[in-house]
């Protein structure tokens, strides 16, 4: 039996080989430093209190459930704790990577959270969230749930920075509604902030969505690059602004932007059949073909739902049932 102190500045010792036979607990403040990779068959590790930093100092939290395509363990369990700061590490294999919400001030920065099973991150429905440089790719493997998803809401004045989402499609072999989505907006967030990040997928597939924003939430988005998502940004009171999206080849039935409400200014947008509808107000983009935009246009500008049969899909959040967990 190999013995590690998990932990730098915990008391508790835990026991390992391979899978871990213990899941980890944080019960009191303070900051936190894994000192080796450690797995585990359900919650990985379990944050019980608020004011917690926890480094993963380059090491991997793993889930090892024995039938990922139904099993639903969370790399680390933080709902409801405030002010926790997850950083520099990866979280692979588990149903949510990180499972928090209904809570404020939550950072998330030099994470991967790439091979998770469903979600990401799920943070929906708090306060001054950040995720910075934070990798996320290649989310699936549920079966049971047909939305892979990267960030699963934000809070109000939260904020996605400088951050890297690929190969997000929706679940293979699932049934019913659901889509591969970068980042989901959650149901009157107000303030947030998308910037710089880069969203990526190598097929252009339908059921992929770039940016989703729900009603009642305000976001600005601004110097994002997307690419290959058939329906770039979907959502309400979008403030967008220096946003690269773009498909590869030409695609019928595609959308570059659907929104409710808003202002689209200085993007550029290529290959989409519709590049822009739904009543957000539109000027000065570069509109054109795949590969070879054309000149900026003077004005884009539309005066009410022209492409809407989206819009109505749904009227909730992507995964509203997985933030109420």
């Amino acid at each position: 039996m190999v013995r590690a102190l998990l932990f730098a500045c915990a008391l508790t010792v835990w026991s390992a080989l391979g899978a871990s036979a213990q899941a980890l607990s944080i019960n009191s403040p303070g900051t936190y430093t894994l000192t080796r990779d450690y797995s585990h068959d359900m919650t990985v590790v379990q944050i019980n209190v608020s004011d917690v930093v926890l480094n993963l100092n380059g090491h991997t939290l793993r889930c090892t459930s024995a039938n990922s395509a139904t099993a639903s363990p969370f790399g680390i369990a933080m709902a409801s704790q405030a002010r926790i700061t997850v950083r520099n590490g990866a979280i692979t294999g588990c149903f949510f990577g990180i499972s928090g919400g209904y809570a404020d001030s939550y950072t998330l920065e030099d994470l991967d959270l790439s091979g998770n099973t469903y979600i990401g991150a799920n943070l929906g429905y708090g306060h001054g969230h950040i995720v910075r440089r934070v990798t996320c790719r290649n989310i699936g493997g549920y079966t049971a749930e047909a939305y892979a998803i990267c960030i699963n809401g934000i809070g109000v004045n939260g904020v996605v920075e400088d951050s890297t989402f690929e190969n997000l499609y929706k679940q293979a072999g699932a049934t019913g509604i659901g889509e591969g989505v970068g980042v989901v907006i959650d149901a009157s967030a107000t303030g947030v902030q998308l910037r710089r990040n880069t969203l990526r997928n190598a097929e252009i597939r339908s059921d992929t969505i770039g940016f989703w924003s729900a009603v009642g939430s305000t976001t600005t988005m601004a110097n994002n690059t997307i690419t290959n998502f058939k329906l770039a940004v979907w959502g309400f009171g979008l403030t967008m602004t220096g946003n690269d999206i773009e498909l590869s080849v030409d695609t019928p039935n595609s959308s570059g932007i659907i929104a409710r409400s808003g202002t689209a200014t200085s993007n550029r947008l290529c290959g989409f059949s519709t590049p822009i509808s739904g009543g957000i107000i539109a000027s000065d983009n570069t509109i054109g073909a795949a590969g070879s935009c054309g000149t900026a246009l003077a004005s884009t500008a539309t005066s009410g739902p022209t492409s809407c049969a989206a819009t109505k899909r749904r009227s909730r959040p992507a995964c509203a049932s997985a933030t109420s967990r």
